[in-house]
């Protein structure tokens, strides 16, 4: 997710150290009195904390699942964690956000089979093909 304040950051050395400081400013901004209750500016929009943090966490995971899935890795990652995040994100991700690559934050929902892993469940409900 890309801050309305803060461009995307490119690194062309230490992509580790770059990501582990970036993930180490997200949360610190998450751990601040009352970010989880104050209003955050996102590029769609003014929502609370609470909800910021799902989005961060799930925009995390699923580009997670993004490398696993173009490395040719396993994308069943963390079970629980990815149930949880579909959980939380599902009823806050408006159709609105969804559209052609390039155009719009989200692909149209893909329709994958309940039994299928977390990971890929959020992935294709993020408009991804497991």
């Amino acid at each position: 997710m890309r801050s309305a304040r803060r461009p995307l950051i490119h690194t062309a050395t230490d992509f580790a150290a770059t990501f582990r400081r970036e993930a180490e400013r997200l949360v610190a901004a998450f751990r601040a009195p009352d970010a989880m209750t104050k209003p955050m500016k996102l590029p769609f929009g003014e929502l609370p904390g609470s909800v910021c943090v799902w989005i961060a966490a799930g925009d995390i995971f699923t580009h997670g699942w993004d490398l696993a899935k173009a490395t040719g890795q396993p994308t069943d990652l963390e079970p629980d964690v990815a149930a949880r995040l579909l959980v939380q994100i599902e009823p806050i991700l408006p159709d609105a956000m969804r559209g052609p690559d390039g155009e719009a934050a989200f692909g149209p929902r893909v329709e994958i089979a309940n039994s299928a892993p977390a990971a890929d469940r959020l992935a294709a409900f993020e408009g991804r093909h497991p």
